[in-house]
């Protein structure tokens, strides 16, 4: 996840990030900021894994 405070489109320009890779730009929010992290951890994790994680104990097992 890269996070800049330069507009997407400035940093980007028209490449493409390859897969498992995110844009976000500031300002943002805290729960912007967890929503996106959860995403790119559910790509990589099987939904098993994932939903311990999402259930609070904070690591996949």
């Amino acid at each position: 996840l890269f996070i800049t405070g330069y507009a997407e489109q400035a940093v980007m320009g028209e490449k493409h990030l390859p897969p498992g890779m995110a844009v976000l730009t500031k300002p943002f929010a805290l729960d912007v900021l967890a929503t996106r992290i959860r995403g790119l951890i559910a790509d990589e994790l099987p939904s098993s894994d994932f939903s311990s994680i999402s259930a609070g104990n904070g690591s996949a097992t």
